[in-house]
């Protein structure tokens, strides 16, 4: 995997979770029903859900999910590997 930066500075900001959570602030603030279901519905808006439910928005570094403190509970969890005698 080879990291370059500015790929994943753009994607990150573009699609991440800022850009999902200034829509929602846009919608929010929208006083015309018109106009807050044009930013919903919107082709920008569809693209950011997509990339933010796919997982699209790390970048290619893998930085986002180093320091995702989802992510980091998850590495503490410890798989249970059952013995023999527990399968039968």
């Amino acid at each position: 995997m080879r990291y370059d930066r500015r790929i994943c500075s753009t994607r990150a900001q573009n699609e991440g979770m800022g850009a999902l959570q200034k829509i929602i602030l846009d919608v929010a603030n929208e006083p015309d029903p018109e106009r807050r279901k044009t930013i919903l519905l919107g082709s920008f808006s569809r693209a950011v859900i997509e990339a933010v439910a796919s997982g699209n928005v790390t970048g290619q570094c893998s930085e986002c999910v180093r320091v995702c403190p989802i992510h980091r509970e998850a590495q503490k969890l410890t798989a249970k590997i059952p013995t023999a005698e527990q399968l039968y």
